[in-house]
Order: C-alpha cells, then sequence, then structure tokens
C-alpha cells in the first residue's frame, strides 16, 4: 500500500449520515467479529461517528469541519476485554479544540497535543501518510492514510488507576468526507498489576451506508 499521492487542497466534508458495518479480525486479544459506526447527521459544521462492537467497546469521535481544516473536539472511549476492567475516557484537547488535518495537508506533516480528562492525561500525535488504495468490498479504492496514536497516557477509569497506556490506529479514509475504510487499532494499558491489550483489523464491507 504504497503512498500514491497528496490529498486535494479541498475542505474535507462530513461523512454521509447511516450505519456502515465491519468485519474484525484480531491480531490479539478477543474482539467480536463484527463492528458498526454510526454517522450522525452534522450539527452546525461538527459531526460525531460511533464505531462500536458487541462486548461493549466503543469510541465516539467529534470532529469539527471548518473551511482551513479538520478540527479534532473529544472521544469518549471504551475498551473492553474480560477478564480484564474496562476502561472509559472523555479525552479532550486541554486547550480546545485541536486543527488535526488542515486542508491541503501534506504526507510527513504531523500535529501533537495534550488531552485530558477529569482523571488522566496524554500526549496524541496524528500523522499524515497521503493517497493510497485499499480493498472495499472486492474493489481497490482511493483512500487517505493517516495516524493517530498517544503516548503516556495515565490516570485512573472509574476506581481503577492504570498506567503506561496507549493506543495507535492507522485509518484508511474516503478522501472526501473521512469515513473509515480500515482501520488498525492497537490498545495496551496496565492496570491491577496486569497488562492488557487489544489488536485487530476493521475493513468496511459496503462504502454505502444503510
Amino acid at each position: 500500500m504504497a503512498t500514491i499521492g497528496s490529498p486535494a487542497a479541498k475542505p474535507f466534508k462530513p461523512g454521509p449520515a447511516g450505519t456502515y458495518h465491519y468485519t474484525v479480525t484480531s491480531q490479539g486479544g478477543s474482539v467480536p467479529p463484527t463492528s458498526t459506526l454510526v454517522v450522525s447527521p452534522p450539527q452546525g459544521t461538527r459531526q460525531t461517528t460511533t464505531m462500536s462492537a458487541s462486548n461493549g467497546t466503543s469510541d465516539v469521535l467529534t470532529l469539527d469541519y471548518r473551511p482551513d481544516g479538520v478540527y479534532f473536539v473529544n472521544v469518549e472511549t471504551v475498551t473492553k476485554q474480560a477478564p480484564y476492567p474496562a476502561f472509559r475516557e472523555d479525552l479532550k484537547p486541554v486547550s480546545g479544540p485541536v486543527r488535526v488535518m488542515r486542508t491541503g495537508m501534506q504526507p510527513g506533516e504531523h500535529v501533537t497535543f495534550e488531552v485530558a480528562s477529569s482523571d488522566a492525561s496524554a500526549t496524541v500525535m496524528f500523522s499524515m501518510y497521503g493517497l493510497t488504495t485499499v480493498s472495499v468490498a472486492g474493489k481497490n479504492v482511493l483512500a487517505l492514510r493517516v495516524q493517530f496514536s498517544s503516548a503516556n497516557l495515565s490516570g485512573r477509569s472509574g476506581a481503577v488507576p492504570f498506567k503506561n497506556a496507549g493506543f495507535d490506529a492507522v485509518l484508511w479514509l474516503a478522501p472526501t468526507n473521512g469515513v473509515p475504510y480500515r482501520v488498525e487499532r492497537d490498545f495496551t494499558a496496565i492496570a491491577l498489576e496486569q497488562t492488557f491489550s487489544t489488536h485487530y483489523t476493521a475493513t468496511l464491507t459496503s462504502t454505502k451506508p444503510q
């Protein structure tokens, strides 16, 4: 999946509202075989998407689509993997929404910023890799490859303290509206003297929402 170009210098648009379905392959940890993405209708310039699985794991992401780029507002994340405790956080940039993808952003550019919840904090990096192709429903489609990753994620999730936690997500997005065609996600944390982690790949089954 080599990079074949740069994204067009046009503002990104919110994704088409609806429900999208994904097949999931685990490379580590127990995860359900399918997941669902619900793209809510935009509220002004903001849009919320909810990626969820049958075991209760979910990511609720809110982005703000402005003429100069896409801004990260917050993510509410829940990670569940029996028999470990559930990880729950609502992470927001400490200085307000951050532009993670400027209009016309080029491969090799990245943005680093701090996020925090009421009881946790982390450093987050967003990186742009550029245009490539990915297979969806047996067809190769043009996609924008980006990466979200974190470092130094620590704090408490409910009554449980955790440390050395982090997530890393590589996404292949629709070039104009950011609907994920493919997601590769890792999550690791140490809590109650135990290390738990998940690593999976989710692939969209159809580009048309239901």
